[in-house]
């Protein structure tokens, strides 16, 4: 039960630095007069084992506004999973791949 607690504290304090976080980088972004496109940003769900690093039961939010919670993004051409892999990005190649080859096959 005191170790639930405790995990659970522990959480509630990282939860609450990447709020802070995300509320001193929107602050930057206006410092230096840089539009922010809150519209596109989001919060991907992460996994270590088998617990999920960020609760679904806490909103992270920028100006008050909630961030939507994915569990994949897509970055730079580089997909990342909730596990912190690139499963995604593979399967994604294979795919292409694969269409290529059938378009050349047709001609």
């Amino acid at each position: 039960m005191m170790l639930k607690f405790i995990l659970t504290l522990i959480m509630l304090t990282t939860l609450m630095c990447l709020q802070h976080n995300a509320n001193k980088l929107y602050q930057w972004t206006q410092n230096w007069e840089l539009a922010l496109n809150i519209d596109i940003c989001m919060v991907c769900k992460c996994r270590y084992g088998r617990n999920i690093i960020i609760s679904s039961n806490y909103l992270l939010t920028i100006i008050s506004i909630k961030l939507e919670e994915v569990y994949t993004v897509r970055d730079l051409g580089a997909t990342f999973d909730g596990n912190l892999t690139f499963s995604d990005r593979c399967l994604d190649k294979i795919e292409k791949t694969t269409a290529i080859k059938r378009t050349k096959s047709t001609r």
